[in-house]
């Protein structure tokens, strides 16, 4: 070899083998770097939520009937009482108390309600716990004039790093409920459904979601056949866009609907129609920091039957910055308003 040539490059063993995927040979050699195309496991959502975001949508839940007026003062951040005024059309078994007086209690971690029907001497309590973000526990309690008016229920939920779990208990009629939903992969997650009726029956009910990039579809299957098929696609978070089918295998008879819901700056516009020729319209906007107007409609065209409704949510005291008024009355962060079940 002469002076200042440099030394011809070894070639490597014929045996040697190749640097293995996801090892870095720099300054964490020997460790393993993460796979930026292998996607993790999430949450898949709970099991009973999931067919509710849907139906939210498409099954015009928020539609009421007659008119709604409701006062609230917020005493403190966490304290407030309220007032909640109805008028309605509807037979008296089936419309809502005329009256309603109630307070709340809220916290980071819990909210507390109780209200009182003078009109039907009505008692009713709900509490809310979630002790940090996986753990959420809900009780309720209802009592009225006579014993058997006396009601409550028990709900426990866990969310875990892949899947969720839920245990209720449901004191009227003797009713157990579980359910628990698994993601699979990134895009696929399976849970079933248990209920359970004490001296009666158990039905079991099975779900299969798909999560695409901006929404996720939903397989259902139910008992006596029944299957069920829905999709809900998000437009930048302002739009939502869904379709739901119920088909009975025993009879051949199904149900399908669409709808679609626009979220502005001042509030809410849902509107949806099934083969039933039912068509629902909800509007929420807020009128200044202070109210909130709701209006609703339903033409069910194949009864001839028209249901109408306006509603006023008042807070009698200025709203702080980022937080609005709850459905319960009381100051919830800004955009997590849940819509009325």
């Amino acid at each position: 070899m002469s002076d200042g040539q440099a030394p011809a490059a070894k070639p490597a063993d014929e045996g040697t083998s190749p640097i293995p995927e996801g090892v870095d040979v720099g300054v964490n050699a020997g460790k393993k770097t993460p796979n930026p195309m292998k996607e993790e496991r999430r949450s898949p959502g709970k099991f009973e939520e999931l067919s509710q975001e849907v139906q939210s949508v498409v099954g015009g839940l928020e539609v009421f009937e007659g008119l709604n007026v409701e006062y609230v003062k917020q005493l403190s951040q966490s304290f407030g009482v309220g007032h909640t005024f109805r008028m309605s059309q509807a037979p008296r078994e089936e419309a809502p108390a005329p009256y309603e007086c109630f307070a709340t209690y809220s916290s980071a971690k819990m909210m507390l309600r109780a209200s009182i029907e003078p009109s039907t001497k009505q008692v009713s309590t709900r509490f809310v716990y979630a002790p940090d973000q996986r753990w959420l526990a809900k009780f309720s309690a209802s009592a009225g004039e006579s014993p058997s008016e006396l009601a409550g229920s028990a709900e426990l939920d866990y969310a875990g790093k892949d899947f969720t779990s839920q245990l209720k208990y449901i004191s009227s009629h003797d009713i157990f409920i579980g359910n628990y939903m698994q993601s699979l992969t990134s895009k696929v997650a399976a849970g079933a459904n248990l209920t359970h009726v004490r001296n009666a029956s158990t039905i079991v009910n099975g779900l299969v979601k798909y999560s695409t990039r901006n929404g996720f579809a939903l397989l259902t299957v139910g008992p006596h056949g029944m299957l069920g098929a829905s999709y809900m696609h998000d437009v930048g978070g302002k739009m939502k866009f869904a379709a739901d089918l119920q088909l009975s295998r025993r009879n051949f008879n199904s149900v399908a609907s669409v709808g679609a819901a626009f979220t502005f700056r001042q509030g809410t516009i849902k509107t949806s129609m099934d083969t039933q020729w039912r068509l629902s319209t909800y509007i929420e906007s807020a009128l200044n920091p202070l109210m909130m107007m709701t209006l609703s409609a339903q033409a069910d065209m194949k009864r001839k039957a028209l249901t109408l409704g306006a509603g006023i949510r008042m807070a009698l005291s200025p709203v702080p910055e980022g937080m609005e008024i709850g459905p319960n009355g009381e100051f919830v962060p800004a955009g997590s308003n849940p819509a009325p079940m």
